[in-house]
């Protein structure tokens, strides 16, 4: 009784077994995600360099004439 209770496709090693890999899942999605925001971050960045960069080009050549 207590093997059928552990063992069969409904047990509780069957359930842990679901939940273990719904949990690597969700530990991969993190993964990526984090990843994508970090990536995110650094295009920001870059992007908002690029913008001064073109601000203070502008002031220049509004200088200038």
């Amino acid at each position: 009784m207590i093997r059928n209770i552990l063992f069969d496709r409904d047990g509780f090693l069957s359930r842990k077994e679901t939940l273990d890999q719904q949990i690597e899942d969700l530990i991969l999605e993190n993964e990526n995600l984090t990843r994508s925001i970090k990536d995110s971050g650094l295009k920001i960045e870059s992007l908002r360099e690029n913008l001064e960069a073109n601000k203070e080009q502008t002031v220049f050549l509004e200088k200038r004439f």
